[in-house]
């Protein structure tokens, strides 16, 4: 929708911001979370919707990647 970050268009479709991290890191986190069930995407940083200070993110915002979890379209989460 015109007019909406990345991160509203996302909400409106279901996904939940958990955090923004190191290209690095990723794959723990993706593994973490669809082990227990949740669908998982992975979004670029905008530099313009961050919140607060966004010089690290502009500097390098290839670095960075923002994590978004769902439940999945089947209903089904794992219980732990």
């Amino acid at each position: 929708m015109e007019g909406q970050s990345t991160q509203e268009q996302l909400e409106a479709e279901g996904w939940v911001k958990k955090f923004t991290i190191d290209k690095e890191r990723l794959p723990e986190y993706i593994e973490l979370y669809e082990n227990i069930g949740l669908e998982v995407r992975v979004e670029a940083v905008v530099p313009a919707e961050v919140e607060g200070c966004n010089t690290c993110f502009e500097a390098e915002c290839n670095k960075f990647m923002v994590i978004y979890t769902r439940a999945r379209a089947n209903g089904k989460e794992k219980m732990q």
